[in-house]
């Protein structure tokens, strides 16, 4: 493996979000039970249109956008289930932009799931700051020797394994290079 996390973690994140998502479709397929046998009796087909049904009325279109977010989640959270299985690092944009989701669903509809995904949100992102990618290649080792290192740095030579942690040269052991 060419990089990842210094110390493997837990896979847990991706499996939670997929969870959610599995729960989502499952109160889907109750709550929309009556909508979806009229789908599947009218022979799937464009039977899903974009015309209002009524004031407070939950409709096919409901009904599919509803199961389809359900089924994203369950394939984002696989996505992250991989990566974190793999020791692959997940983009650090990845925590923000779920945590935002959670907060802006969760404020619009207050008794929603949305909520849920703020657990995974401050999981990946701390999971994120504390993660140290290690430097394995010459290249990458003498790029990062020549940014952060002065031309005798002994706590460098010393390891042989400078590390990355938020574009800092970190010390197989944990401690920063920069500023030293």
């Amino acid at each position: 493996m060419p990089c990842g996390y210094k110390q493997r973690m837990r896979a847990w994140i991706g499996k939670f979000v997929a969870g959610v998502g599995v729960v989502h479709c499952f109160v889907g397929l109750v709550v929309f039970r009556g909508i979806f046998a009229d789908v599947v009796r009218d022979g799937l087909v464009n039977t899903v249109t974009w015309q209002p049904e009524g004031a407070f009325a939950l409709g096919r279109a409901d009904a599919f956008w509803f199961m389809a977010i359900g089924l994203f989640w369950v394939l984002l959270g696989a996505l992250i289930d991989h990566c974190e299985r793999a020791g692959q690092p997940l983009p650090g944009f990845l925590g923000w932009a779920l945590g935002a989701l959670a907060l802006t669903g969760g404020l619009m509809m207050p008794p929603s799931g949305w909520w849920w995904f703020l657990i995974p949100a401050l999981a990946l992102l701390r999971r994120n700051r504390h993660a140290e990618i290690a430097i394995t290649n010459d290249a990458e080792r003498d790029v990062v020797e020549a940014l952060v290192s002065t031309p005798s740095n002994p706590r460098l030579e010393r390891t042989g394994r400078p590390m990355l942690r938020h574009g800092r040269a970190v010390l197989a052991a944990g401690r920063s290079t920069a500023g030293r």
